[in-house]
């Protein structure tokens, strides 16, 4: 977004008076003095192949409540937090380019599984509700516009759950960026709730009418 392209993206937003802005990090400085240092030099000869950081889902046993996987998708922390120091840690001495998350998901749920407890490590693991309402491969779910009266129903509570328990919703892009938006959807109306471009709805799930 740091780019010219990435000005006309944003134009709209700033005629409309929203603060934005596009900052490109600044990875030599953000790594200084860390053990990811001497890989991120390596990976600008060349020398490293970066691999995929993936998104895996967050795992929680229902009846424990215990998390067995976590996720990165979203990691909000204070400014040197000893966790974020740790993650950058074990990124530099286990990078595998070749396995499928594990520089993601499984490298945050491998360090925190490790200091957990510890003194100094304060954090909170959300609920799955706050970023994925449903599994990766029910996405196709919140697309969908209702089929009948049933799946209206199901639509109209997973839609009031949304807008009660998550912070936000996970797409899983690799599943979902080929599907269209139908008109009705749970989708189609969380966009139309925070579009900043558009303010009508031609369907209303919430309403007390049967399809």
């Amino acid at each position: 977004m740091d780019s010219k392209r990435g000005s006309l993206v944003l134009k709209p937003f700033l005629d409309k008076g929203f603060k934005v802005n596009a900052i490109r990090p600044d990875f030599d400085d953000i790594l200084k003095n860390t053990r990811a240092e001497s890989w991120f030099h390596e990976l600008k000869k060349g020398k490293v192949k970066p691999g995929d950081v993936s998104i895996g889902a967050q795992n929680i046993d229902i009846g424990t409540g215990n998390w067995s996987r976590l996720n990165n998708a979203v990691l909000i922390f204070d400014k040197k937090h000893p966790l974020v120091f740790k993650f950058i840690e074990e990124f530099a001495l286990t990078f595998d380019g070749n396995k499928w998350g594990h520089n993601g998901p499984y490298l945050v749920s491998r360090v925190v599984s490790r200091v957990d407890g510890r003194p100094g490590f304060n954090f909170t693991v959300l609920p799955p509700s706050a970023f994925y309402p449903v599994n990766w491969s029910k996405i196709r779910t919140l697309f969908r516009a209702p089929r009948d009266e049933l799946h209206w129903k199901w639509l109209r509570r997973k839609l009031g759950q949304i807008r009660k328990e998550s912070l936000a919703v996970h797409l899983w892009n690799k599943q979902s960026r080929q599907i269209k938006v139908e008109n009705g959807s749970i989708i189609n109306h969380l966009m139309l709730d925070s579009c900043i471009f558009c303010n009508s709805s031609s369907f209303n799930l919430l309403n007390n009418s049967k399809i």
